[in-house]
């Protein structure tokens, strides 16, 4: 009697991997839904970052800061203290502008942001089932698999390149906002931007592609075949 194919390295690696995608997109699709960073306008979040830097009392007291640092209050004292520092403090206002241009670049990228969160977790949770299937040899598993990767790549490509103009333009602003010293022509880093970002949405869709097409072999597909009982083959058992 012929001993079943057992699963190749690449196999296992690619389901171990897709568990571990699959269990941190679920993780990040129920934390994004419960903090209410869905509901969150960009005027609100940073209402409630500067209030937090300034250390206003009723940031200290709010559930994002203790979040953020913990109800401990010598840590809140540590962050007061930092702050007094005149460098510390520019630094802070740099990124602050940074967070600020990030989060419109958020909300210009994703204008629903419950209906992202609820497909990130239905991607997220067709991979943690397909990748554990896959460790069990069953071929559903492997159907499943495939079936993640090409809306996958159909959601990776509509979001990759409907982002490349909102990033050059936050690229651009980023050079804007660099010292005097180390700033790069605006218009230099928006082209580095758009070259570099629509090289990484192909590379993704190259690497998915690669994948889909490396489960639909056959020398794949028979992994995953169940072999045939004597019921289906006629003969007698062994």
């Amino acid at each position: 009697m012929n001993k079943p194919p057992t699963l190749t390295a690449s196999l296992i690696v690619l389901a171990v991997f897709s568990i571990a995608f699959g269990g941190c997109g679920v993780w990040a699709a129920i934390s994004g839904y419960t903090s209410g960073m869905h509901e969150m306008s960009h005027s609100e979040f940073m209402k409630n970052w500067n209030d937090l830097l300034e250390g206003k009392d009723d940031a200290l007291n709010d559930n994002v800061y203790l979040r953020w640092f913990g109800p401990d209050q010598e840590e809140i004292r540590q962050f007061r203290r930092m702050m007094a520092d005149p460098i510390f403090k520019e630094n802070v206002r740099m990124t602050t502008e940074m967070v600020s241009e990030l989060f419109q670049l958020y909300e210009t990228l994703v204008p629903d942001r419950t209906l992202f969160l609820l497909v990130n977790l239905l991607l997220s949770l067709m991979a943690l089932a397909g990748g554990a299937a896959m460790l069990n040899r069953s071929d559903w598993g492997r159907q499943t698999e495939i079936v993640f990767l090409f809306l996958a790549t159909l959601v990776t490509a509509y979001m990759g390149f409907k982002a490349i103009p909102p990033l050059a333009a936050f690229a651009g602003r980023m050079a804007e906002m660099a010292p005097l010293g180390g700033r790069i022509d605006p218009e230099v880093m928006q082209n580095h931007m758009k070259a570099a970002w629509s090289a990484i949405c192909l590379l993704f869709a190259l690497m998915h592609g690669g994948i889909i097409w490396y489960l639909m072999r056959p020398s794949v597909r028979a992994i995953f075949e169940k072999p045939d009982t004597p019921a289906s083959t006629g003969l007698p058992p062994l």
